[in-house]
């Protein structure tokens, strides 16, 4: 009853954004960034990082380390039990990010909704579903906005102590590809809810295996 609930919640909130907000704020933005440029380089100074290419490469490839240095026949049984752990773990970053990503792709997609850029260039504001090789009109839901929550939302289930700090840093990034009109509010209310869903749905299916969080009653492994 509670995911009902959560979803018409998450249904009214976007048909008001797209219909009141995203575009006289996306129009609001653009003066901002003429009037006061030094303002909104702010944002585009930091919100590259919000691309999944810094969080995929890293944990793919030390994921990818520790499995081989499992495979070693001359490691203790200690050291190689530490390094299971800790590939599982990475294994379950990775999914998660690359999981909330592949999900948004394929939204965008078929959802097919302009970018600011559109707005700004031609007047268009609006959808064209089934999108598929437009990158123009694949704003919705926002991508970076997915990835950023996917990483917090993953790492607060692994570090429930820096929730704070995850949560800070995943809506300041969020917020930034408003501000720099690379998409709608709507846009990123989109991409955190499914990079959210997708970290909590990979947690269960880790838990089911008992990898990383454990079965319910079970021991944790890492």
């Amino acid at each position: 009853m509670r995911w009902v609930a959560a979803a018409i919640l998450f249904f009214a909130v976007e048909a008001a954004l797209v219909a009141f907000v995203d575009k006289p704020l996306s129009l609001w933005l653009r003066d901002i960034d003429v009037r006061h440029h030094a303002v909104i380089d702010v944002f585009r100074a930091y919100t590259g990082y919000a691309k999944a290419d810094w969080y995929l490469w890293p944990s793919g490839v030390a994921g990818l380390i520790c499995l081989a240095l499992v495979r070693r026949k001359r490691l203790e049984a200690a050291a190689r039990e530490k390094l299971a752990r800790a590939g599982r773990v990475l294994a379950f970053f990775f999914t998660a990010v690359a999981g909330a990503g592949l999900t948004t792709g394929l939204l965008k997609a078929l959802i097919g909704r302009a970018r600011p850029v559109q707005l700004q260039d031609f007047g268009i504001y609006g959808f064209h579903p089934w999108s598929w090789f437009a990158p123009r009109w694949q704003s919705f839901p926002s991508g970076e906005a997915t990835t950023v929550f996917a990483v917090a939302v993953a790492l607060v289930l692994l570090r429930p102590r820096w929730r704070y700090a995850l949560g800070v840093f995943a809506v300041v990034m969020a917020i930034s590809r408003v501000m720099v009109n690379a998409h709608y509010l709507s846009d990123i209310v989109a991409g955190a809810f499914v990079g959210s869903l997708i970290a909590l749905a990979v947690r269960d299916g880790f838990a089911r295996k008992d990898w990383v969080f454990g079965r319910p009653g079970a021991r944790r492994d890492g």
